[in-house]
């Protein structure tokens, strides 16, 4: 895999897990935060960041080691928002964490590997 290539592809899974967690540690979230349903934005980030985790670094490992990871964060999230004021930890979220988490790795599973079989540097070579 290229460089730049390599670069993109990582990035796209650290920058939006950044943004996410300032989001999450934020005491009154606003913007597109506040205006999405707490489901549907936990749901959907975490469905992303399982999908993007797997493409970034788990290329040919299993997806539950994935899962592992995104749902410890998760967790940790929700730990930590019970230090913040105006927000708390909620098992519901880390339930819906883990539906996320387990549409983006099954997606990965089915349709990423897929597309991705047939390009060398997503099966480890051309580094």
């Amino acid at each position: 895999m290229t460089f730049l290539r390599n670069a993109f592809v990582k990035a796209a899974f650290w920058i939006p897990l950044g943004l996410c967690t300032a989001v999450a540690f934020t005491a009154n979230p606003t913007g597109i935060a506040a205006e999405l349903s707490g489901m549907i934005a936990h749901a959907g980030a975490f469905t992303y960041l399982a999908l993007a985790l797997c493409v970034a670094h788990f290329r040919t490992g299993p997806v539950a080691a994935v899962a592992v990871w995104m749902l410890a964060f998760g967790v940790a999230i929700e730990v930590g928002q019970t230090f913040i004021p105006g927000r708390g930890g909620d098992l519901l979220d880390v339930a819906i964490d883990g539906a996320g988490i387990l549409v983006g790795c099954l997606a990965y599973r089915f349709f990423g590997l897929q597309v991705l079989v047939g390009d060398r540097a997503f099966r480890g070579g051309g580094d």
